[in-house]
Order: structure tokens, then sequence, then C-alpha cells
């Protein structure tokens, strides 16, 4: 794993490990409105908010640097999302005996 220097550039994601979704992590919402799996909703934070964070001191909270959960993001299709009737249906004949 990469150490990173401290900055004060630094950016980061925030991370509550109670709980998870399938194999998703939940991040702090942008709005600070509660949790989200789609890191595209996630708050971002500076490093100077990130040490006054009393969760992430406490460690109730983890923070990640963007850069590196950034470069771990996976894009997939929720199979919840999509409906049987959507598939394409191959028509088939059945076997005359």
């Amino acid at each position: 794993m990469a150490n990173y220097p401290a900055s004060n550039h630094a950016l980061y994601y925030v991370q509550d490990p109670r709980s998870h979704v399938g194999n998703s992590m939940l991040w702090w919402k942008h709005d600070n409105c509660g949790y989200t799996c789609d890191i595209r909703n996630a708050r971002v934070f500076t490093e100077s908010e990130i040490k006054e964070m009393h969760s992430i001191i406490s460690g109730d909270k983890k923070a990640f640097r963007k850069e590196i959960i950034d470069g771990r993001i996976q894009h997939h299709i929720d199979k919840q999302s999509c409906r049987e009737a959507e598939a394409y249906q191959v028509a088939t004949k059945k076997a005359v005996r």
C-alpha cells in the first residue's frame, strides 16, 4: 500500500465501516444527509476537515484518500434494476417427437 504524505491539498471520502450493502462500502453523502454506495454522490472532504471530525478521531468512521478510492471505482448494473421482460427473447421451436 502506498504511504501518502500529509497535505492540506489532499482530498478524502469518509466511509462508515459499521455497515455495507452487498460488497459496496457506504460513503458520507455530499449533502450530509445519510450515506450512499454511489461514490459519485459522496462528499469530498479536505484534510483539515478530516482532522477535526470527531467520528474520525474516535474511529467510528474512516477517511480514505480520494485518489486511492477513485482508482478502484467499479461500475456495475444491479440485477434488481432489470426485468426479465426487457431481455431479448429468441423464438424457439419445440422438438417434435
